[in-house]
């Protein structure tokens, strides 16, 4: 008596339904993670190119703020009173020379400092972005050793610190000289790169 195999009709139900599987599904699961693939080294690269444009534009805004406070230190510098000024200590004249040569600009703050390194005048801007005047006579505010050290070589040190109000500032320290090359005093600018220069990121990134 001959007999009959049960899993006859389910094995073969079960080839066809692999082989659908490999030849319909599989493909498509392929094409599917490819494209998906493409597409996210795509939006990758486009990020990555937007990152890299936003650096520069960052860059050209810093760079442009720190030109303009090497344009007042050149201003300042090319008036041979306010230079006497420095080394002569008179805090009267170089408050009514500065605020006159710095209140248009950018900055936010601006010190005034002897030959000798000490300060002798304080700039800062309220809150109606005036500038407001501080006579310095305290002989312990002086230039830390080692700016003096390195201005002695070069004409001025810029750096961009972490300010009080959970921003960036940019400093900008400059020295005076006279034609022999002689130090005649010192210059501390400070922009508070928190507002205008955010504002500015903004525009250049949407632009």
């Amino acid at each position: 008596m001959k007999i009959k195999n049960p899993f006859r009709f389910s094995s073969l139900r079960s080839v066809l339904i692999t082989w659908f599987f490999v030849f319909s599904i599989l493909p498509l699961v392929l094409i599917s993670w490819y494209s998906l693939r493409q597409f996210q080294q795509a939006i990758e690269s486009e990020q990555l190119q937007r990152l890299q444009s936003n650096g520069r534009e960052v860059a050209v805004i810093v760079s442009d703020y720190y030109q303009q406070l090497k344009n007042n230190q050149e201003a300042l510098a090319s008036s041979s009173q306010f230079v006497e000024a420095l080394v002569q200590s008179n805090r009267r004249f170089l408050k009514d020379f500065s605020y006159a040569g710095l209140s248009l600009s950018f900055l936010n703050s601006a010190s005034l400092y002897s030959p000798s390194g000490q300060k002798l005048l304080i700039l800062n801007r309220d809150r109606q972005n005036n500038l407001q005047s501080q006579f310095i006579f305290s002989e312990d505010q002086v230039l830390r050793e080692d700016e003096v050290k390195h201005l002695a070589n070069q004409d001025e040190l810029g750096t961009v610190v972490e300010s009080n109000t959970d921003g960036l500032t940019l400093v900008l320290l400059s020295k005076f000289k006279n034609t022999e090359g002689e130090i005649q005093g010192y210059i501390e600018q400070q922009i508070d790169l928190k507002s205008l220069f955010l504002m500015r990121v903004k525009n250049k990134i949407k632009s």
